[in-house]
């Protein structure tokens, strides 16, 4: 039964990373498990690029601190947020 719920979490997990790459690639590079509880909430909250470019520092810093993740906001992760709006559809460089 867990090998069942396994292969499926990984199905659905794939089926995501191939819709985002399809759509919005540069959401991928945000967290590095892409079925991660937090990698999950931060799409439900900004589903687009366009969404996504309502991200500052601190709006990803409160982002962070609402899905326990204190520390994790630095700038890495805030200068990786920030490209993401600038990303087209198809992922393209700003």
């Amino acid at each position: 039964m867990r090998d069942d719920h396994v292969a499926a979490r990984t199905a659905a997990t794939n089926q995501l990373g191939a819709l985002l790459e399809a759509h919005w690639p540069g959401a991928k590079a945000i967290f590095s498990r892409l079925g991660s509880e937090i990698a999950l909430a931060f799409l439900e909250d900004y589903p687009t690029p366009e969404a996504a470019g309502r991200l500052g520092e601190a709006r990803l810093a409160m982002f962070c601190r609402r899905h326990s993740l204190p520390g994790r906001s630095g700038s890495r992760r805030v200068a990786r947020a920030s490209s993401l709006s600038a990303c087209g559809a198809r992922g393209d460089q700003p």
